[in-house]
């Protein structure tokens, strides 16, 4: 999946090993983070992820789904946002034949100054299926 970049500003500010990391502590770095964490999941299993995003997982949270290719970004919206938590529905549509959100929490850590996305003690990120139409989102369009 393509990944929006604002290294000047948003982040990612550094890229290590195929990870990106260092996203700016406001609701844009925020967003960008929850974008990247989705991203990933396209080519690396959950227990990567966990490893790389994550804030505290447990052995018993990770497992090895992996998002097939063919995803791209179509939209987002904030639920609600502190410097501290962010709770952002991200839009993916898979191969042009849908839209389904994923709400994903960001949580700020200062001991690595980054957002890291908060799993569930489910282990399960609920989601929705969107209308095509987007309405209530922000339409995410490459220009």
């Amino acid at each position: 999946m393509w990944v929006p970049e604002a290294p000047g500003t948003l982040g990612p500010q550094h890229y290590s090993a195929g990870w990106y990391y260092c996203f700016a502590d406001n609701p844009g770095g925020a967003l960008l983070a929850a974008i990247n964490v989705w991203a990933s999941g396209t080519g690396a299993d959950s227990t990567e992820i966990a490893q790389h995003y994550a804030t505290r997982v447990t052995p018993q949270e990770e497992g090895t789904d992996q998002l097939p290719p063919g995803i791209t970004l179509a939209g987002y919206q904030y639920v609600s946002y502190t410097p501290q938590r962010a709770v952002i529905e991200v839009v993916m549509n898979a191969y042009g034949r849908g839209n389904a959100e994923a709400t994903t929490t960001m949580v700020w850590e200062p001991s690595v100054d980054d957002w890291r996305v908060e799993v569930p003690a489910s282990g399960s990120i609920g989601g929705s299926i969107v209308d095509d139409s987007l309405a209530g989102y922000v339409p995410w369009r490459l220009s």
